[in-house]
């Protein structure tokens, strides 16, 4: 098995993102699930340094052990509904090249 440590050789980030979330969609529900409750705690609290030594602990701990974190089981925080841009919108104007 490959090791868990997210650094760049294993997990490249895109265009200098943090590197947890690019291959969401090829793992398992519960890396998904890891992923983006560690996403929302960095955005609102935790370091990325913090973030990466969690998530790997805590896959460690469970490929190890099988003990499974909540972390993993459902999304910790409730997903904002109403998350579009509230400035007015405005009618592009064509460049004279398009007209």
């Amino acid at each position: 098995m490959p090791s868990l440590a997210l650094d760049s050789t294993l997990n490249p980030p895109l265009n200098g993102s943090v590197g947890m979330n690019n291959n969401v969609i090829e793992q398992k529900g519960e890396h998904n699930i890891m992923s983006f409750n560690m996403v929302h705690e960095i955005v609102s609290e935790k370091t990325v340094k913090d973030a990466k030594k969690f998530y790997t602990e805590t896959f460690e701990k469970y490929y190890r052990d099988g003990t499974p974190s909540v972390y993993m089981e459902k999304l910790l925080f409730d997903p904002q509904i109403a998350t579009g841009d509230p400035d007015e919108s405005m009618t592009m104007i064509k460049p004279p090249y398009l007209q």
